[in-house]
């Protein structure tokens, strides 16, 4: 097996699975195929496999028929690199895969990095693929490309033993010496993103430099003022205040004049009428009787 299928384990072809289980899962095809190192060397020397075409992310492959028709390339395989936008924006951070005079990323640094770290799926449209699970089994641990399989192959591996093919297999194995050609591809299709992880990265590194610069200073002006003796605040003598003018002295108040109140009446009592003498009424007439 070879070791770019094991490099490609946790961070790529299932990538929700430690490298020990990648390992022990793709050892175990050799319970449905003990001679299946064997197989994928016969492919080898029946033509091999060859790049044929690439789109931004997809590079497509032909792989040789050891059985149905020796040397002539009939079955296509997918490698699909998930993700790469997001990729290069977070690896540019990285300045050890900038150029050495910084003037931007080095492609086949990057190129390496993301073969590391790239979320890789994978298909093949042999039989085998389809009728011994392996769709099944990709489909399952979410590292199909293309269309999704959801029959499990009941009958010819009910274990799901493998991950992959012979055809894709000896994809795996040449994909070493495919670096070169992922650059030439980032080149290609991801300039643009290229070209703006760097401006973001510049802009970022102007900012600290700049916050830097600012430390720097603040720090030695702090240093020099502790260097200087503390001078003691001193209050300017008060001068003195003008006399103030002498105010006339105020007049007391004149009393208020109230006007004297009237005398109370005196009361008189009333004299008594003279009474009428008899014989007489009251008015001096007199009484007829």
């Amino acid at each position: 097996m070879s070791n770019l299928f094991n490099k490609l384990s946790a961070a790529t072809i299932i990538s929700e699975e430690p490298l020990a289980g990648i390992d022990r899962k793709q050892r175990s095809i050799t319970k449905l195929f003990p001679s299946f190192d064997d197989r994928v060397k016969a492919v080898g020397k029946a033509g091999g496999i060859e790049l044929e075409n690439e789109e931004p992310g997809v590079w497509y492959f032909k792989s040789s028929s050891v059985t149905q028709a020796p040397g002539q390339k009939i079955y296509d395989i997918i490698v699909k690199f998930s993700d790469i936008e997001k990729q290069i924006l977070r690896l540019a951070q990285d300045q050890r895969l900038w150029k050495a005079d910084k003037s931007g990323l080095d492609l086949k640094k990057l190129a390496t990095e993301i073969f590391d770290e790239a979320d890789v799926k994978i298909s093949c449209n042999c039989p085998a693929a389809k009728y011994w699970g392996f769709d099944y089994i990709q489909t399952k641990r979410r590292t199909k490309a293309g269309d999704p399989e959801t029959r499990r192959p009941r009958i010819r591996n009910p274990h799901e033993y493998g991950v992959a093919c012979k055809h894709i297999q000896a994809v795996l194995d040449t994909l070493p010496f495919y670096k070169g050609t992922l650059a030439s591809h980032l080149k290609r299709f991801y300039s643009k993103e290229v070209a703006e992880a760097e401006k973001s990265v510049r802009r970022m590194q102007k900012g600290l430099h700049a916050g830097t610069e600012f430390l720097k200073k603040r720090e030695a002006e702090l240093k020099q003022s502790a260097k200087k003796p503390a001078i003691k605040a001193t209050r300017p003598p008060r001068e003195p205040e003008p006399p103030k003018e002498e105010e006339p002295p105020e007049e007391p108040p004149k009393p208020i004049k109230t006007p004297p109140k009237p005398p109370k009446p005196v009361k008189t009592q009333a004299k008594p009428k003279p009474k009428a003498p008899p014989g007489y009424a009251r008015g001096g007439m007199p009484v007829i009787p």
